[in-house]
């Protein structure tokens, strides 16, 4: 759950499966198909098929197409989402 304001207030949003829920004053409001790809890549990558989490990735519109193989404080990793470190653009880094 991640909670907006104070626990008592009853606001946040949950994420579960694929879904979002938004809720206001203890109350669902909002409920909505969202892979959230932080918890996909932390999480579920390492219980899911790689297909399952391809798909994922791509329906959060993450370019894997963007690939490239550098050093991150003194380990090797893949850099996903860019071409180079100098291009603008929200990416993640795994450690290989």
């Amino acid at each position: 759950m991640i909670r907006f304001g104070e626990l008592e207030q009853g606001n946040g949003a949950l994420f579960s499966q694929d879904s979002q829920y938004v809720f206001k004053d203890n109350a669902l409001q909002n409920r909505r198909r969202r892979v959230h790809e932080v918890l996909a890549l932390g999480f579920d990558v390492y219980h899911q098929p790689v297909e399952r989490t391809v798909a994922q990735m791509q329906e959060a519109g993450i370019d894997l197409s963007k690939v490239f193989i550098t050093t991150w404080q003194g380990r090797k990793v893949y850099v996903v989402c860019v071409n180079s470190l100098e291009e603008k653009a929200s990416h993640f880094i795994i450690d290989q």
